[in-house]
């Protein structure tokens, strides 16, 4: 959750800095790398957060028409990051750490969020699949 609250943080921090000519819900698209359940949980927490319901769309649809009043993306994931998207647009990508890499880092408005798992959560999750568990090593 604490991720998410940062990703939160990130998106009032573009909607503040850009204007407020359209209204939140209408100036604000999604872009996920798919529906995979942990792209959807990262939707589904962001549009808690920000306490409106954005529009979203998969980034497998070829041409896809972005709301003519839209100027933040979020991107969920490597994917939907590395899509070209028109320079006037703040993209927010949403990613695993260090996929932030991939891209040219000299667009302007650009926002990186990591979406890694909460260290305390996922060794506990580790620990509910393997009890025996004593040593961890992270390469």
């Amino acid at each position: 959750m604490t991720r998410l609250r940062a990703l939160f943080a990130a998106g009032l921090l573009a909607l503040v800095t850009t204007g407020a000519a359209a209204s939140d819900t209408d100036r604000v698209v999604a872009v996920l790398s798919s529906n995979a359940g942990p792209y959807q949980e990262a939707l589904a927490g962001f549009r808690s957060e920000l306490g409106q319901n954005i529009n979203h769309m998969l980034v497998d649809v070829k041409n896809p028409a972005l709301p003519p009043a839209a100027d933040i993306i979020v991107a969920f994931g490597a994917k939907a990051s590395l899509r070209e998207y028109p320079q006037e647009f703040t993209l927010i990508e949403a990613m695993a750490t260090g996929s932030s890499y991939l891209r040219d880092q000299s667009r302007s408005s650009l926002i990186n969020i990591s979406l890694a798992p909460d260290p305390q959560a996922l060794v506990a999750s580790l620990k509910r699949l393997q009890p025996g568990l004593k040593r961890l090593s992270v390469l």
